[in-house]
């Protein structure tokens, strides 16, 4: 079973189903490749969050390098990947955390951030003068439909960089295919600030940022991975700050369902 991540800013994810969950029968062919989605550590409910929903599911959340779900062949080997990635005390978060009620749910960090390149500024893994590079974060998923919204998620970041390139993150690849914008996607985001990228984002396998050394080597990781005409997203594709594009999981995760048989592993 997947759920879709949505950012709701000051560090606060928002894990939920999207249109195809299938939390009886599954949703997603166990062949697709999507990151794991992991609870990494307890934390206490904010004291300013007094909505009944989302609920708060008192964990810190974050999504662990992809995997077909094929390998997930139990919850066991699921945690595996969470505790590879984040350490003893990960595991795969459940669909009904904190007694939540598998409608979704809040938690804290920012699960999916990923390498941004910018022209205009000294920023990028491979021209930083602070040690720290842009990233950008996956915002929102369209509902009923196979759009993201991806952002700069740190206030400063386009100037200084954000991430230490020490770390280990996807790198956001696009690929320009000219899409016309569809209809409605500024029913609730507006246009002049979220603009249309004309073309599909997919997140890459992770690497150390340090290893960018320069805009080909960062293209090339996405070349490699996903064909022709891909490469690293820049922060000029659409408006910059936010974006929209197609995609067709980035910002879903694998996630675990106690309460039915719609596991990769049964």
């Amino acid at each position: 079973m997947r759920y879709q991540h949505e950012y709701r800013g000051l560090g606060f994810p928002w894990i939920r189903p999207d249109y195809r969950t299938d939390a009886v029968a599954g949703d997603t062919p166990c062949t697709t490749t999507l990151p794991v989605m992991c609870a990494v550590a307890d934390v206490p409910k904010p004291t300013w969050w007094t909505s009944q929903w989302p609920a708060w599911s008192g964990k810190k959340l974050r999504a662990s390098y992809a995997v077909p779900g094929t390998s997930l062949t139990s919850r066991a080997a699921a945690d595996r990947v969470c505790k590879s990635r984040f350490g003893e005390n990960a595991r795969m978060a459940e669909a009904h955390e904190n007694g939540t009620d598998g409608s979704g749910y809040l938690g804290q960090g920012n699960p999916m951030t990923m390498w941004v390149s910018i022209d205009d500024q000294r920023a990028n893994p491979w021209n930083t003068t602070t040690g720290r590079a842009l990233t950008w974060a996956v915002a929102a998923n369209e509902t009923n439909s196979d759009y993201v919204r991806v952002m700069t998620w740190k206030g400063r970041g386009a100037h200084y960089g954000d991430t230490l390139v020490t770390n280990k993150l996807p790198v956001l690849c696009f690929h320009r295919t000219g899409e016309s914008e569809p209809p409605g996607l500024h029913a609730y985001y507006p246009a002049e600030t979220n603009s249309w990228s004309r073309g599909d984002y997919a997140a890459s396998r992770e690497v150390v940022g340090a290893s960018l050394i320069s805009l080909a080597s960062a293209n090339a990781v996405c070349s490699a991975q996903f064909g022709t005409g891909w490469r690293m997203a820049e922060f000029h594709d659409a408006w910059g700050w936010y974006a929209w594009g197609a995609t067709k999981n980035l910002g879903r995760a694998w996630v675990a369902n106690d309460q039915t048989n719609a596991n990769p592993w049964d």
